[in-house]
């Protein structure tokens, strides 16, 4: 039988919706993204059988959920689904909690400090609650590209000067 993604996530998210550290399984979530390729081989090694690899990810902090979570996608034969299951448990989630996901692409790295004014500034804005993701794109020379859902807007300086360029051209 197989089994789509979305049903995958709908499965995890009822088995761990009444969690009181839902926050915390989101963040194992992301550290097991951050570690997939590592993680991928000891489940996929012959020489690990099921109680040794939920002993190493006990070892690791790894909670219950997660760790039946990667044991029923072993033993489907589905763990590349892994991302794009964590992928919607993250919308679900957030999409529950009313929270929109921003993307930040700056030319520069900036502070903590700075990063949190931008995020009250854009919350105060919109009116929502927002979790960002920043990205550092020397490209876009200055200024700032916020990503919310499907709407962009480009204050970077490239797009200033592109936009000068096109005027002066007509």
């Amino acid at each position: 039988m197989i089994i789509s993604n979305k049903q995958y996530t709908e499965a995890f998210y009822d088995a761990i919706k009444s969690n009181t550290q839902l926050e915390k399984l989101i963040m194992e979530l992301e550290i097991i993204l951050d570690n997939f390729v590592k993680i991928e081989n000891i489940l996929h090694n012959p020489k690990n059988n099921l109680s040794q690899i939920q002993q190493i990810l006990a070892q690791n902090n790894i909670s219950e959920p997660i760790i039946n979570l990667l044991a029923i996608l072993t033993a489907n034969n589905d763990l590349k689904k892994l991302p794009m299951i964590f992928s919607g448990l993250k919308q679900k989630i957030n999409a529950i909690n009313k929270i929109s996901e921003a993307k930040i692409t700056l030319a520069k790295d900036i502070n903590d400090q700075e990063l949190n004014n931008i995020q009250k500034l854009l919350e105060n804005v919109l009116g929502t609650k927002l979790t960002i993701k920043k990205n550092i794109d020397a490209k876009i020379l200055g200024g700032i590209i916020v990503q919310i859902d499907t709407n962009l807007f480009d204050a970077s300086l490239i797009n200033s000067l592109t936009t000068l360029q096109k005027k002066l051209t007509i």
